[in-house]
């Protein structure tokens, strides 16, 4: 008994065990009443989903609730009049009156605005780039003949979307118009759309485009491009839609729904496409690899589901092409992580015939496996004296990537943890931070800066992010990368002294440090020491490599992550090298299996029309539980068999 109430402690959070002791003391454990339990699970439940089980939003109410609510009475707040219902193959789901309309009115809006105005391109012919490919051309002309309020322009990774994009821009300003460029993230507007061409002042995100009356004034009557809008939410693709009704500006939406899709709830192009809202235009030939071989791999792959004349998917052809060439390699335990680390210190250390170094990027789906690659490529690069000289330990933000209601319960909150302000709020200006002291039900204490010591209003929980401070180590020759936007320390630039931005996404190398500790890098930038939102730079997920292309890319896909692998993960991994791509695993046939998985989500309007989400393969399921069980074992032999062992082998 005492190793078994040893291993339940082990298991048990502070908080919990505060609530377990006040509960055997009789004391009140303070929850929400049914209706407010229930309120907390839908905005919880769909902020990131249009569709959920109505399992799940039980669960989550229920959570909330438990001694305050009895299950009937949180049953029975689902009758509600928003909560819409529906049984799809044995299975009940559940979405709400304002996730469907949301999809209706983006639907309504584009099909309203077909053939309502004039050429985009306006009535000259439009002048288009010499160079262009017959198929380049082709989806250019479709672009700019358009009479449409919305129109599409879907390229495949490395179709040459880029090279047309500039030419269509070009035309229409020819005649006219202004071209205002927007993405998603920080990298793909600030760093990709201005080194295409587009100018600073016309390029930015998406957020400042729905946040700054001076832009929006600026667009009345003109052009917005939508970059990357594969991963525009719904939520926001309705806001751009109603900005661009109220300033009569066109769209023209660029993107690939074979790729991720928005963080956020809603797979908005992807139902535009779907239910014929938009006419989109389509580049399929793939020109970013120069190996025949390899090109041929990432084609097949982009083509998902689609059936070949002998009964299977290009996508399993693609997967046995990338075999046969050999970019799948097997390595059993750890020592996958040598391996590939030593492919990545071999490739970045080639000189190219133009003198530069060749690239490569390691994508890899968890943040566990990304640390121990990390830590293997570092190695490397010390043996090599590439990375050299003291380390100095800086502080890491690393997101908690809690929901908006998450935010609201002080249960979630954990001494240590920091919290940051990315909106002006009462009391509190943009950037400011502070570190959580204490949480309980009388609220969340948190310190500031000054040291002074505060009770943080949860009701302002959209205006702030909460992080988990991490140590991380940096030398002379590391790559960094910025995980928030910020700006760098004041440096003489030009004669004065100014800052410089830094972007969610950019990657640099440290040059040295100051005197003052600060970072030092490559190009000039100097980051305060206390910036918080940097990382090392070698390994990235899937969805922050969108829109990278490198000459080469290795992935890290052991079992320990294959619960986060799919087809859109693989398809972005695979695709953003130029010349070469390897997969690193120690289970290729699991793998095999995992990446079939396709992670589309069911929008509110299809569940209405009966279809049903794409569930994952049995053998996955079934690899993902036994995963769960080899790991809660090990847990249990760490912190409970091993001590005794040790003691059984100091003993004899």
């Amino acid at each position: 008994m005492d190793e078994l109430r040893k291993l339940w402690r082990s298991r048990v959070n502070p908080y919990e065990a505060k609530a377990i002791f006040a509960a055997r003391a009789g004391h009140d454990t303070p929850t929400l009443q049914a209706g407010e339990a229930m309120d907390y699970a839908l905005a919880h439940s769909f902020e990131r989903a249009s569709v959920v089980t109505e399992k799940e939003l039980l669960k989550n109410a229920l959570i909330q609730g438990v001694g305050n609510a009895t299950v009937g009475q949180v049953r029975g707040e689902l009758n509600r009049d928003n909560i819409l219902r529906k049984d799809v193959q044995g299975q009940r789901y559940a979405t709400t009156k304002e996730v469907k309309q949301e999809e209706l009115a983006i639907l309504n809006y584009a099909r309203e605005g077909k053939g309502r105005h004039r050429r985009l391109g306006g009535i000259e012919d439009p002048v288009l780039d010499e160079t262009l490919s017959g198929e380049q051309r082709a989806a250019a002309l479709a672009v700019l003949n358009s009479r449409d309020a919305v129109t599409g322009l879907t390229g495949r990774a490395g179709t040459g979307k880029t090279k047309t994009t500039q030419s269509i821009a070009k035309a229409i300003e020819q005649n006219g118009k202004k071209v205002f460029a927007f993405a998603p993230s920080a990298k793909a507007s600030r760093g990709v759309l201005r080194v295409e061409g587009f100018k600073d002042a016309d390029a930015d995100t998406v957020e400042k485009l729905l946040t700054d009356a001076e832009l929006q004034h600026k667009i009345h009557g003109q052009v917005l491009w939508i970059d990357e809008a594969g991963l525009l939410s719904t939520p926001d693709m309705k806001r751009v839609f109603d900005l661009a009704k109220r300033q009569e500006a066109r769209i023209v939406l660029s993107g690939d729904t074979a790729q991720h899709s928005s963080v956020k709830r809603g797979d908005a192009l992807r139902i535009l496409q779907k239910y014929e809202a938009i006419q989109s235009a389509e580049l399929t030939e793939v020109r970013r690899q120069t190996n025949k071989e390899y090109r041929d791999a990432v084609t097949l792959l982009s083509g998902g589901d689609e059936v070949e004349k002998d009964g299977r998917t290009k996508l399993e052809h693609g997967l046995d092409a990338l075999d046969k060439m050999g970019a799948i390699v097997e390595v059993e335990g750890d020592a996958r992580y040598r391996h590939l680390a030593a492919d990545y210190v071999a490739t970045t250390g080639d000189i190219k015939k133009d003198g530069e170094h060749k690239t490569a990027l390691v994508v890899s789906p968890t943040h566990a496996e990304a640390a121990k690659v990390t830590e293997a490529i570092r190695e490397g690069l010390k043996t090599t004296g590439r990375v050299t000289g003291k380390e100095r330990e800086f502080t890491s933000l690393a997101s908690l990537n809690l929901t908006e209601a998450q935010r609201t319960d002080f249960a979630n909150y954990r001494e240590g943890d920091v919290v940051q302000f990315v909106q002006n709020a009462r009391g509190w200006t943009r950037g400011e931070r502070a570190t959580v002291k204490a949480s309980d039900a009388n609220g969340v204490m948190v310190e500031r800066d000054n040291g002074r010591v505060e009770k943080l209003a949860l009701g302002q929980a959209n205006r702030f992010q909460l992080y988990e401070a991490k140590n991380v180590k940096f030398a002379k020759g590391d790559r960094v990368r910025i995980t928030q936007n910020g700006f760098t320390a004041e440096t003489r630039r030009g004669g004065k002294m100014a800052k410089s931005r830094l972007d969610n996404g950019d990657i640099f190398e440290v040059s040295g440090f100051t005197k003052g500790g600060d970072i030092a890098l490559s190009n000039g930038f100097v980051v305060p020491k206390s910036y918080g939102g940097m990382t090392h730079g070698y390994v990235v997920t899937s969805h922050a490599s969108q829109g990278t292309t490198v000459d080469k890319v290795l992935i890290a896909l052991g079992t320990e992550s294959l619960a986060a692998a799919n087809r859109q993960q693989l398809y972005v991994s695979f695709s953003r090298g130029r010349e070469t791509a390897r997969l690193y695993t120690d289970d290729k046939a699991a793998v095999m299996d995992a990446v079939r998985t396709d992670a589309k989500r069911l929008s509110a309007t299809e569940l209405l029309d009966g279809e049903a989400p794409v569930k994952r393969q049995p053998k996955i399921r079934k690899l993902i539980q036994t995963q769960k069980v080899l790991r809660a074992y090990e847990a249990v032999r760490e912190r409970v068999w091993a001590p005794r062992e040790r003691e059984v082998r100091l003993a004899s």
